[in-house]
Order: structure tokens, then C-alpha cells, then sequence
């Protein structure tokens, strides 16, 4: 039986427990997680990995907050979860906020890049990330050596049914401007803001009021090829964390959750 396998990624900072000013403040990828149920209307299992935001732990609140660190790692496990997972026929739906959103999007990336491995080639998944990270023309998703990759060790093609983000901001996601360092930015920026091919649904709530620098939304492009693919970019009232969550008063942000559920 097919099964859904749905990844949520929180954004900095952000756990499901969080609270501001003595009250609950949860973000909506923390509130979609919490309503994937077991199974979906017609009975088919769902999966669900929720993963708190960079630098939630003390130590590395300012650490990776500022700087980043956790991005590869953050990847890689959603990837590994698929890897354990995914079986040919089952549905993969990726969501994510802030710093969440990059960790979505570039774990759609990867999946383009290097497929889903079978299972008995878990312990490629480092490889597979290198792949994706490369940043030369010969390792881009058409190219020879990520074909062959993906032949040798990788499900048949995958098809990503849907990512959903919510303000996705900057190379990164960093929101402390001043520490934006070029060497990091290089490292782990975006290879490039094209949508994959592979996605079916996308969508893409951004902060129409946010005006700060390092908040600079991270827009998608789409290839133009894309044909049979959907893609809504929409801009809501309020600044980042009023699109996303996390706000004591989850008025403003309620309105994007609902658009992206529906």
C-alpha cells in the first residue's frame, strides 16, 4: 500500500514547545506536524519527520543561529528518513519555515540530484549529499555522473507531490544581519533558486510588511519546462514571523497555514 511521507523542518530557533511572553507561540510547520494523522482518508499510512530548527539547543542557539552550522546535517537526516522510508508509489511532501524552508528546499534538491537510495546503499548517503553539494556543471542532475549515481544506487525516478514553504529568506535563512560571512554564504548557500522539475505542487507564503535586510525573501524560479507542474508564490500581511509562526497572537499567521493546508 502507498504511503505518504511527509517532512516538516522548523526554522531557527523554533520547537513545537516554544512560548513568548508566558504564552504558547508554536510556528504553522510546528502545527501542521501536529495534525498529520496515522493514516489519510482513504487509509493509507503517513509517516511524518518533524525537525526542530537550527540552534534550538542552548549552546548552539547563537552559534547556528548566526553562522549556519546544522544546515548539512539538517539535510541529511531528512534525506536518511526517506532513504529508510520511501518505497517506489509512496507520496513525499516536504514543508518548511524560515531556515526550515532552506532545509526543504535543498532536500528537494538532493532528491533531483541523487534520487532516493534503495535502502541497502544507506550508508551512500553521504555521497549522495556530496553529489548535490558539488557545485560543478558536470554533477548537475543531467549530467553523467549523477545519472549513473542514481542507476546504480537510487529508486527509479521520484516525484516530490509537494513542498510547501513559508518565507524563505536569504542565501541561508540567517536572520541576524552583520554575520552573514562570505565564506559560510559560499559553502552553503543555494546552488540556484530554480525550481526542480520533480516537484509537482509548490507553494511559497512570503511576508508582504517585512523590510528588513537579511529577510530579503528568497523567491522561486520556474524552468520552463515545467510542464504539469503548479506554482504559487503569495504574498500575506505582516513581517516573517507573522506568515510563519511563533508569534504569541497567531492571528496574521493562521491566514497562510490555511492557505497552505488547503
Amino acid at each position: 500500500m502507498p504511503k505518504r511521507l511527509v517532512v516538516c523542518c522548523d526554522g531557527t530557533w523554533n520547537r513545537p514547545d516554544q512560548s513568548k511572553n508566558g504564552a504558547p507561540a508554536p510556528t504553522n510547520v510546528s502545527k501542521l506536524a501536529l495534525g498529520v494523522a496515522r493514516e489519510d482518508p482513504v487509509g493509507n499510512p503517513q509517516l511524518l519527520f518533524y525537525q526542530h530548527g537550527v540552534g534550538t539547543r542552548r549552546f548552539e542557539r547563537i552559534r547556528g543561529g548566526a553562522l549556519g552550522l546544522g544546515l548539512s546535517r539538517n539535510v541529511r537526516d531528512c534525506y536518511r528518513f526517506l532513504v529508510e522510508n520511501y518505497e517506489p508509489g509512496d507520496e513525499l511532501y516536504f514543508f518548511g519555515f524560515s531556515r526550515g524552508a532552506f532545509t526543504a528546499r535543498s532536500t528537494a534538491g538532493l532528491v533531483r540530484n541523487a534520487g532516493v537510495l534503495r535502502p541497502k546503499h544507506v550508508d551512500r548517503v553521504n555521497d549522495a549529499y556530496r553529489l548535490y553539494r558539488a557545485r560543478d556543471e558536470t554533477r548537475r542532475p543531467r549530467a553523467i555522473e549523477a545519472q549513473i549515481f542514481r542507476r546504480m544506487y537510487s529508486h527509479p525516478e521520484s516525484e516530490i507531490k509537494f513542498l510547501g514553504v513559508w518565507d524563505t529568506v536569504g542565501s541561508l535563512g540567517i536572520p541576524i544581519d552583520g554575520l552573514r560571512l562570505p565564506l559560510v554564504t559560499k559553502l552553503w548557500s543555494f546552488h540556484d533558486t530554480t525550481l526542480s522539475s520533480r516537484v509537482r505542487f509548490a507553494y511559497h507564503a512570503l511576508a508582504i510588511d517585512e523590510h528588513r535586510k537579511p529577510f530579503t525573501p528568497t523567491l522561486w524560479e520556474q524552468q520552463q519546462d515545467a510542464t504539469g507542474q503548479t506554482l504559487e508564490q503569495v504574498w500575506f500581511a505582516g513581517v516573517h514571523s507573522d506568515v510563519g509562526g511563533g508569534y504569541s497572537e497567531p492571528d496574521l499567521a493562521e491566514i497562510p497555514l490555511l492557505w497552505m493546508v488547503e
